[in-house]
């Protein structure tokens, strides 16, 4: 009778070890699994952040490219419409100057012919009697 109720108490005591036993592998089990998680989480997130970091640096490159070429743009419309407006302008002068040229000849040739007793040849701006009339 004795002999059993030991058997007995062995066998519950090996019952329970194994219980605890496999509870500290379910434990282990447990964390080891929160711990990868975690991990793995850490990792995402690190690429993530990567990537966002890659994302922003490429963004910014873009949008300083894209002002430089805009700069660009209007640096060259500028100069084009100088360069308009200076050959404008000196197209302006020589017809005003031409005008003005032709003005004085006609004045000029006015002037001789009420001048009737010698003829006028104009050279530069200057006027040459070539001949007497008598």
């Amino acid at each position: 009778m004795r002999r059993s109720w030991r058997k007995l108490r062995r066998r519950r005591n090996m019952e329970r070890e194994r219980r605890r036993r496999n509870m500290e592998r379910e434990r282990r089990r447990r964390t080891m699994e929160r711990e990868r998680r975690r991990r793995n989480m850490e990792r995402e997130r690190r690429r993530n952040m990567e990537r966002e970091r890659r994302r922003r640096t490429m963004e910014r490159e873009r949008r300083r490219r894209n002002m430089e070429r805009q700069r660009r743009r209007r640096n060259m419309e500028r100069e084009r419409r100088r360069r308009n407006m200076e050959r404008e302008r000196r197209r302006r002068n020589m017809e005003r100057q031409r005008r003005r040229r032709t003005m004085e000849r006609e004045r000029r040739r006015s002037q001789n012919s009420t001048n009737s007793d010698c003829t006028y040849q104009q050279t530069n701006y200057r006027f040459v009697i070539t001949s007497w009339m008598p």
